[in-house]
């Protein structure tokens, strides 16, 4: 039997040391929830089905199996469409006597979306590699800003972020601001170039590649994100007020994210 490059494949007999070695497929999975994945493969001993339950929700684990010869073919998917896209990221390698000696693939698997070896084919219905969610902050107390903050082992690409303010008759102008903090050091900050008076109910969209709001728009503010925004594990989304008074309400923020797992702690 021969691989896609007309190779044939590896087996023991092939080996000098065939009759001492000790062939291992190790699994390795971070994910947002323990449940089950499936390894299939074949060797040329012929087929096998492997079970592998991952860690509670964020915790790396891995787990390794004794293979009686090297496999010929290897998938690893989400048969039970347990995962959701960005929830489970995996890596597969072949050790021999304890030492890792190739790594079959590593990537994200769910739904129809697989890790197979040798590589395969594969596109998504979808253009996104990470889980689109919209993750929302605790509604703050009146003449408070708001805060949302990142989980371990996340990555979150910023889309968009929704929220009203509600000023009150207390005279001032106020000017919104959303702030990115990382590693506790504000990155960067982009303020509303339109300021809210008092009496007044407020829409505010800051989005990826959004522009300036137009005139029959009034009671709806946009606000232009970059387009590309990458925040890493445990970073901070600030929404600030100018000027804020105590009776002022701003509601809980809406956060549009294409959310990914940050593999193995890294």
């Amino acid at each position: 039997m021969e691989n896609s490059k007309g190779l044939p494949f590896l087996t023991r007999k092939m080996l000098a040391f065939e009759e001492g070695a000790e062939m291992t497929l190790q699994i390795k999975t971070v994910s947002a929830n323990q449940n089950t994945v499936s390894i299939r493969g074949m060797t040329k001993e012929g087929p096998f089905v492997l079970k592998h339950i991952t860690g509670i929700a964020k915790a790396a684990k891995t787990e390794s199996f004794r293979m009686p010869d090297v496999p010929i073919l290897l998938c690893v998917d989400d048969i039970n469409l347990n995962f959701s896209r960005g929830d489970l990221y995996v890596e597969l390698s072949f050790l021999v006597n304890g030492v890792k000696i190739y790594q079959f693939g590593a990537g994200y698997v769910y739904g129809g979306n697989g890790l197979a070896w040798p590589e395969s084919y594969r596109e998504t219905n979808s253009p996104v590699r990470g889980n689109l969610l919209v993750t929302s902050s605790a509604n703050p107390a009146a003449g408070t800003p708001v805060q949302i903050t990142l989980g371990n082992d996340e990555m979150w690409k910023i889309n968009a972020i929704h929220f009203t303010l509600v000023t009150a008759a207390t005279v001032a102008v106020r000017t919104v601001n959303i702030i990115f903090e990382v590693n506790s050091i504000a990155v960067f900050q982009i303020n509303s170039t339109t300021t809210q008076l008092a009496g007044l109910t407020r829409k505010y969209s800051f989005v990826a590649g959004g522009g300036a709001s137009g005139a029959t728009l009034v009671n709806d503010i946009y606000v232009p994100l970059p387009s590309d925004i990458y925040l890493p594990e445990n970073s901070n989304i600030y929404v600030m007020v100018d000027n804020l008074q105590a009776a002022d309400d701003l509601s809980a923020i809406d956060v549009y994210i294409e959310k990914y797992r940050t593999e193995f702690g890294a």
